[in-house]
C-alpha cells in the first residue's frame, strides 16, 4: 500500500531534502513580437495571452534546468543584432524561437544571424503547445469563437466573403470582429488581414483586397493591410536599424542635387549649373542618379505584371531593382567623381527614392542603408511645380510617358517632395518662374559652398548603355556550381560588400529578403543582357522560395517565370552559393543550414523539371532535361 505515502500525494515532503545541482542554462527563449492581428481583434487582452503563453514555453523547454531564460521582442526594444550578439556573448549555445510561423521576417533574419544551434520546430518539444499565438485563429476550423475576458466575437473568413457582410450577419459591428483565416501566412506577419487571394491582382483578388482594405481602413488599420499585399515589415525594419559607423570625413566635393516632378526643367538647370561652374574654374561632374537601361525595363515590367494577376509585392521588389543600381551608380560613378571633382551636379538624388517609395507603397526609406551611404546634399534645389501643370508639360513633349507620369504618381512626388525639402540646405523654386532668374539663384547657392578649383571640368559621366531584355535564344546555363563559366548575379555581393565597407554594423539593417530578392532579379537582368554563350546560376529563385525561411517571399515566384523564359537549364548540381550565403549568414552555422535546406530544395525543383545532376555527360540539351541511357538522379 502507498496511499499517503507516494510521491504524487506527497510531493512536497519528497521534494524537500533534495538539492538540484545548478547547471549552466545553454539555451535561451526568443519570443518574437505579437502578429499584429491579435493587437487588432484583442487590444490590450493580447498581453495576459502572451505572458502565460510565453512562460509555458520557458517552463516545458527548461525542464530539470528550471524555466529557460527569456528575451521578449515585445519588452526587449534593443535591434535584433543587438540582441543575437549579447545572448552569444552571454554564452548561449541553443535558442529556441517562439513565434516563428506569426513572424517569418524575423524568423528568416535569425536564421541567417544566429551562430549557434536553433530550434524553431517548438511542437516536437512541446505536444501540448500551440507554436505561435495565432494558431487559435488559423488552424482551428471553428468559424467562430470568443477570444480573451472581453465579450467580443471572432469570426473567420477563409472564402471571397464581404467581411463587413459578415459581420452584418453575426451579430453587428459593436461585438463582433472578421478577419482572414491565413494558415500558411501567405501575408507574412500582416498575415490575418487579407486573404491570401488578395496579395495577387487578379480580378477576384483586387475585389476581394478591396473589401478588406474599406474593412479594416474604418477600423484604423490601412496601413496593415498595405504592409500585407506588399510584402512589407516595417516593423522588422525598424528593429533591425543600427546607426552607421561613419568614417573619418574626408575631403569631398560638393553635392548639388536639383530635383523636382518630371517636366520641371530638371536636367536644364543641371546643363546650366555645369557651364556655370566649369567657366568659375570649379571641377565639376555631372550624373544621373536614374538611368535608363535593362533594370528599368525590368522594374517597369514587374510593376506591368500585376495587371494580369502578379503579387502586388511586384511593385516592392521594382524599387529594389531601382535602388540596387542606385548604389551601382554610387561605386561606378558618385564615388569617384567625389574624389575627383569639386562639385558634382546630380540630376534628381535620393528624395526621389524616399518620394516613390513613401508616396506609392507606404515604404519608409529615410534610414535605409541602401540610401544611407550617399552623402547629405550641400545644397538641394527643387523645382516646384502644380503637377497638373507638370503632366501637361510631359504631354506637349509628345514622349511616351513613364510608369510614375500620371495624375496619381505626380501628386505623390509633389506632397512628399515638400515635406522633405526643409532643412537649410534646401532651396525651393517656382519652376514657372524665369528659367534665368533660377538658374542665377542656383549658380549663386551653389558658388558659397562648392570648393574653388583650377583644373578644367571632368564633364559628365555616362549611364551605363541600355541593354535589350530579349535575347535571340536562350541561355544556355548550369544551375548550381560551375567555376568554367561566367556566374550571373555576382554584382549583388558586391554591392552589398559596398554597403559594409561604408557603413559597418549599420549595413546589418538590410534584410535579407532584400538581398535575395534584389538576387533574383539581377538574375533575370544578366541572363536578358550576358553576351556570354553560357553561364552558371549559383542559386535558382524557386529553390530559393521553397525554402521555410523565404517562402513568404512570393516575388520570388514571379521571377522564376521572367528567368525561366530568358535561360535553358542544362545540368544542375547542389552546391555553388557560398557567395551569397556569405552576405546573408556571416556565421558559419547558418550557411550550413541554408546550403543543406537548398540543397534539398534544389533536387526537388530538378526533379520535378528533369534537369540532369551534372556529372551525366550523356545530356541531351532542352528544356525537358532527357538523360539518354539512364536514370535522372535528383
Amino acid at each position: 500500500m502507498v496511499d499517503g505515502y507516494d510521491v504524487v500525494e506527497q510531493l512536497e515532503a519528497h521534494q524537500s531534502n533534495l538539492t538540484p545541482p545548478d547547471l549552466e542554462q545553454p539555451a535561451t527563449l526568443l519570443a518574437l513580437p505579437t502578429p499584429p492581428i491579435l493587437r487588432a481583434l484583442l487590444g490590450h487582452e493580447v498581453a495576459t495571452i502572451r505572458t502565460r503563453w510565453t512562460n509555458a514555453w520557458a517552463e516545458r523547454l527548461g525542464g530539470g534546468d528550471g524555466p529557460l531564460p527569456v528575451v521578449d521582442l515585445d519588452e526587449d526594444a534593443r535591434s535584433l543584432g543587438t540582441i543575437l550578439r549579447a545572448l552569444e556573448h552571454g554564452g548561449s549555445q541553443r535558442l529556441y524561437v517562439a513565434g516563428a510561423r506569426d513572424q517569418p521576417g524575423f524568423a528568416r533574419e535569425i536564421a541567417c544571424r544566429w551562430s549557434g544551434e536553433l530550434c524553431f520546430d517548438l511542437e516536437s518539444r512541446a505536444p501540448d503547445l500551440a507554436a505561435d499565438l495565432a494558431n487559435v485563429l488559423h488552424d482551428d476550423p471553428q468559424r467562430t469563437r470568443r477570444l480573451g475576458p472581453g465579450s467580443r466575437l471572432l469570426v473567420a473568413i477563409d472564402d471571397d466573403s464581404d467581411p463587413r457582410s459578415v459581420v452584418a450577419t453575426a451579430g453587428g459591428e459593436g461585438a463582433v470582429l472578421a478577419y482572414a483565416r491565413d494558415p500558411h501566412r501567405f501575408a507574412g506577419a500582416n498575415h490575418g488581414f487579407l486573404p491570401p487571394s488578395a496579395l495577387y491582382a487578379t480580378a477576384s483578388g483586387n475585389r476581394i483586397r478591396e473589401a478588406w482594405r474599406q474593412y479594416w481602413s474604418e477600423r484604423g488599420y490601412a496601413r496593415d493591410v498595405r504592409e500585407a499585399a506588399l510584402g512589407l515589415d516595417s516593423e522588422l525594419e525598424r528593429r533591425l536599424f543600427e546607426p552607421p559607423e561613419r568614417k573619418p570625413a574626408t575631403p569631398r566635393a560638393c553635392v548639388v542635387a536639383i530635383t523636382g516632378l518630371d517636366g520641371s526643367g530638371k536636367s536644364s538647370h543641371v546643363e546650366a549649373l555645369r557651364d556655370t561652374l566649369t567657366s568659375a574654374g570649379r571641377r565639376t561632374g555631372s550624373l544621373k542618379l536614374y538611368r535608363q537601361g535593362a533594370f528599368l525595363e525590368l522594374a517597369n515590367e514587374l510593376s506591368a505584371r500585376t495587371r494580369r494577376g502578379a503579387p502586388l509585392a511586384s511593385f516592392r521588389v521594382s524599387r529594389i531593382v531601382k535602388l540596387i543600381d542606385s548604389i551601382r551608380v554610387y561605386r561606378d560613378e558618385l564615388q569617384p567623381a567625389l574624389e575627383g571633382c569639386d562639385a558634382v551636379i546630380l540630376d534628381r538624388y535620393v528624395e526621389t527614392h524616399r518620394a516613390a517609395a513613401a508616396s506609392q507603397l507606404g515604404w519608409n526609406l529615410r534610414h535605409h542603408p541602401a540610401l544611407a551611404i550617399f552623402p547629405e546634399a550641400d545644397r538641394a534645389f527643387w523645382l516646384e511645380v502644380d503637377p497638373a501643370e507638370a503632366l501637361r508639360r510631359l504631354h506637349a513633349r509628345g514622349s511616351r510617358l513613364s510608369a510614375d507620369e500620371h495624375a496619381v504618381g505626380l501628386a505623390g512626388y509633389a506632397d512628399s517632395f515638400r515635406a522633405q525639402s526643409t532643412s537649410p540646405a534646401d532651396v525651393v523654386l517656382d519652376a514657372t518662374a524665369s528659367f534665368g532668374d533660377n538658374a542665377a539663384r542656383i549658380a549663386r547657392e551653389t558658388l558659397s559652398v562648392a570648393n574653388v578649383g583650377t583644373k578644367p571640368s571632368v564633364g559628365s559621366f555616362a549611364a551605363l548603355p541600355e541593354a535589350s531584355l530579349a535575347r535571340a535564344t536562350p541561355l544556355a546555363v548550369h544551375v548550381g556550381d560551375c567555376s568554367s563559366r561566367p556566374v550571373l548575379g555576382r554584382d549583388i555581393p558586391s554591392l552589398a560588400s559596398l554597403l559594409r565597407r561604408e557603413l559597418g554594423r549599420g549595413a546589418d539593417g538590410v534584410a535579407a529578403s532584400f538581398w535575395v530578392e534584389a538576387y533574383a532579379a539581377q538574375l533575370v537582368l544578366d541572363a536578358r543582357t550576358t553576351t556570354a554563350a553560357s553561364a552558371t546560376i549559383a542559386l535558382w529563385p524557386e529553390a530559393l522560395h521553397r525554402m521555410s525561411c523565404f517562402a513568404d517571399l512570393h516575388v520570388l515566384h514571379e521571377l522564376t517565370r521572367l528567368l525561366a523564359a530568358a535561360v535553358r537549364v542544362e545540368r544542375f548540381s547542389a552546391g555553388g552559393g557560398d557567395f551569397l550565403w556569405s552576405i546573408l549568414a556571416p556565421a558559419p552555422a547558418a550557411r550550413r543550414r541554408l546550403a543543406a535546406e537548398y540543397a534539398e530544395m534544389v533536387a526537388r525543383v530538378a526533379r520535378e523539371r528533369g534537369w540532369p545532376r551534372a556529372g551525366d555527360e550523356r545530356v541531351v540539351a532542352g528544356n525537358e532535361g532527357v538523360v539518354a541511357g539512364r536514370e535522372r538522379v535528383a
